[in-house]
């Protein structure tokens, strides 16, 4: 029976995020459709450039980066499910704000090379993981992003791995704010979730999201069981 439980619960997780990602989805499809619609725009101006001689190259690009960017911003923005979350009083709207400052500042560290960014987005990343777990999400694809820059060979020289312990200080920063949550349940507050300031146990209870790893984690928690 025990099982069996496991294995629904582990269904209806699994229902949950797919029914959850179908708008995310949804949304990326028509953003690529208009990004498609502009760069076949853009190619026309292009092939008659007698007839838009007043446009250079340069500003035609920068028009077409606009436009895409303001398509995918306002998809996202009147997303379903961006609208949803934010209408409820949990932790995800927060979640969402976070994610995108991460990937903001990371890509202009990376475009930029410039160190500045680098320890804005390291310390957005701090703050993300104090905040939800979902942040791991991200990791594969900025460190995949940081060790082979747009154009370039991988990189694991010295000089990557010095960045990468710099960027070690405003990530601690950013976790740092773990260490409120013991100390403001200690005040006994109306609302506190988890009474963490108990035990170093029920601390890291709450800090590994141990009670929702049956939604999080399942497929790697119960892989065992078939």
């Amino acid at each position: 029976r025990a099982l069996k439980e496991k294995r629904e619960m582990l269904d209806y997780a699994n229902e949950r995020v797919l029914f959850n990602l179908l708008p995310i989805l949804d949304d990326f499809g028509i953003a690529i459709e208009a990004g498609k619609k502009v760069r076949s725009q853009n190619r026309k101006l292009h092939r008659k450039g007698t007839a838009f001689g007043k446009f250079r190259s340069t500003e035609l690009d920068k028009t077409a980066i606009g436009l895409i960017s303001l398509a995918v911003a306002l998809m996202y923005a009147f997303a379903g499910t961006v609208w949803s979350q934010a209408l409820s009083i949990e932790v995800y709207s927060l979640q969402a704000l976070l994610l995108n400052l991460i990937l903001f500042t990371f890509i202009k560290a990376v475009l930029n090379n410039d160190t500045k960014y680098f320890m804005l987005s390291a310390f957005f990343l701090g703050l993300g993981f104090s905040n939800h777990m979902t942040t791991l999400l991200v990791l594969p694809a900025i460190f995949l992003m940081y060790f082979k820059r747009p154009g370039e060979k991988f990189n694991f020289s010295g000089g990557i791995y010095k960045t990468l312990a710099l960027l070690i200080i405003p990530f601690i920063i950013g976790l740092s704010f773990y260490l409120y949550m013991p100390l403001r349940s200690a005040s006994m507050p109306e609302f506190n979730w988890g009474w963490v300031s108990r035990s170093w146990a029920k601390f890291y209870y709450h800090l590994s999201a141990r009670q929702y790893q049956v939604w999080m984690f399942s497929i790697f928690r119960y892989s065992g069981d078939f």
